[in-house]
């Protein structure tokens, strides 16, 4: 968790890389911690590595599939890909484990294209 922690600090200096890099030695130290794979994948979507992101939001998926920010934060960056029906659905599972700003954004107006796929 140390490391987790110490990523997220230089991930809010804007260390990106540096983040990144303690994410790493957090997850050699613990392959099951989600929120390290959670907080490398928020590193490499704003870094702009799209596909990295999603890979590492599917694993912090993996290890803990209720962890309702990863499904949000993996549709967000798969609708940047432009996969909008992938991304719809992880939205969606993102309001249905409770993430209340998905949850009223999917009632809203500007959700509704989402809300009406199938």
């Amino acid at each position: 968790l140390a490391y987790n922690n110490r990523g997220l600090a230089k991930q809010k200096s804007g260390d990106l890389q540096g983040g990144i890099d303690d994410y790493n030695k957090a997850i050699e130290n613990d392959p099951n911690l989600a929120l390290a794979y959670y907080n490398r994948g928020l590193a490499k979507q704003n870094s702009g590595d799209l596909q990295g992101a999603i890979d590492d939001y599917s694993k912090a998926i993996e290890n803990d599939p209720n962890l309702a920010l990863a499904y949000n934060n993996r549709g967000l960056a798969k609708q940047s890909l432009g996969d909008a029906q992938s991304a719809c659905v992880d939205v969606k599972k993102a309001g249905s484990l409770g993430h209340q700003p998905i949850a009223q954004w999917l009632n809203s107006v500007d959700g509704a294209w989402c809300r009406n796929m199938r």
